[in-house]
C-alpha cells in the first residue's frame, strides 16, 4: 500500500493502492494546533479471524468496542465488548471468539456505528434493533437496554435502509420517507428542535426531506442521499461535518436537513464518520471528504 500526504494547514491526502494488503494509515497535520484529518479505513482484517465449520463472511459490521460477521447462511455471530448487550447474545458478557445470535428470521444488513447499540433489517424487511438505550436509540418506545435483537415498530412499512449514530438511529422507509430516534441536543434527528428533552424514544418521520434513498450517521450529525442523488445533511456542525460553508458551528446546530450539497459531478454514495462525512463520486473523481475547515479526498488507485 502507497500512503501519502501534503502536510499543510489546509490540505491532506491519503492514496491507497487496490494491492493494499493490511494496513492503518493515521496522519496528523504537522502545522501548529493540528488535528488528525486523514485515517484510512480499511476493510480488511489485520487476521483471519477463525470462523466456525469453515464458513464465509459475506459482510463485516464493526463499531464502538465489537464487530459482526453476516455469514454467506445468513447466520450472525459478533463478539467484542458488551457492557450494554450490544453482542445480542442475550447477557453482557463480553466475547472474544464470533458467538451466534438468534433471530426471528433471516438478517440481510447488520448496522453498527459510533455507537453502542446495533440493528439489522431482516429478509421480511423489519428492524430490529439490540443495546445500549439511554436516549431511546433502539426505538422502541423506553429506555431500557435490550440484550437481544428487539423489533422497532414501523407499521406494516418495510424498512430499506439503516444507520446508527453514537446515541442515535434513522431509518429509511420503503415509501422513501425518513424515520429517526434517539438522542437530539445538536439537532441530528432532523426534526427542528434540538437539546435537553427533545430525544425521541419511536421512530419518528423527518419531514424536512422526501425521497430518501439512503441515510448515513455520524457521532453527532446525520446525511441522507436522496433518489436524485443530491445530499442533504443537519445535525452537529462543529468542524464542518455537515458541509455547508457558511453555516454556523456548533453553537448553532443544524436542526433540518440542508441541501442540496455541492458536488463537482454525480454522488454514489454518501457517508458518515464520527465527525466527518464523505461522499463517492461517479467518474474519476476521488472520494471527497467533507471535513472543514481540513478538506481530504481519499482516492483509490
Amino acid at each position: 500500500m502507497f500512503c501519502h500526504l501534503f502536510e499543510t494547514p489546509t490540505v491532506a491526502v491519503c492514496k491507497l493502492t487496490r494491492k493494499t494488503t493490511v494496513h492503518d494509515c493515521v496522519f496528523e497535520l504537522s502545522a501548529p494546533r493540528s488535528r488528525p484529518v486523514c485515517t484510512a479505513l480499511i476493510v480488511l482484517l489485520a487476521s483471519l479471524i477463525a470462523l466456525p465449520n469453515g464458513a464465509s463472511a459475506k459482510s463485516l459490521s464493526s463499531g464502538a468496542g465489537g464487530t459482526c460477521i453476516l455469514h454467506d447462511d445468513d447466520s450472525v455471530r459478533c463478539w467484542g465488548d458488551n457492557s450494554y448487550g450490544q453482542l445480542g447474545i442475550g447477557n453482557t458478557t463480553a466475547m472474544s471468539a464470533p458467538t451466534l445470535i438468534d433471530f426471528d428470521s433471516t438478517p440481510k444488513k447488520i448496522a453498527s456505528g459510533v455507537g453502542l447499540h446495533r440493528c439489522a433489517i431482516l429478509s421480511d424487511d423489519a428492524l430490529y434493533c439490540w443495546g445500549r438505550n439511554n436516549f431511546g436509540q433502539l426505538g422502541i418506545s423506553s429506555k431500557d437496554d435490550k440484550y437481544v435483537p428487539t423489533k422497532v415498530e414501523l407499521g406494516s412499512m418495510p424498512v430499506q435502509d439503516v444507520s446508527i449514530g453514537a446515541f442515535h438511529t434513522c431509518a429509511v422507509l420503503d415509501d422513501a420517507t425518513l424515520r429517526c430516534w434517539g438522542y437530539n441536543w445538536q439537532g441530528q434527528l432532523g426534526l427542528g428542535d434540538a437539546g435537553s428533552g427533545t430525544e425521541r424514544t419511536s421512530p419518528t418521520e423527518v419531514t424536512g426531506i422526501t425521497s430518501v434513498a439512503s441515510v448515513s450517521l455520524g457521532q453527532t450529525h446525520s446525511c441522507a442521499m436522496k433518489e436524485d442523488k443530491s445530499v442533504y445533511c443537519w445535525g452537529d456542525n462543529y468542524y464542518g461535518r455537515v458541509g455547508m460553508p457558511g453555516l454556523a458551528l456548533c453553537d448553532q446546530c443544524i436542526t433540518t436537513p440542508q441541501g442540496p450539497l455541492t458536488f463537482s459531478t454525480t454522488v454514489k454514495e454518501v457517508m458518515s464518520g464520527g465527525i466527518h462525512s464523505c461522499a463517492v463520486l461517479e467518474g474519476d473523481d476521488p472520494v471527497l471528504g467533507v471535513q472543514l475547515p481540513y478538506w481530504v479526498d481519499l482516492a483509490l488507485q
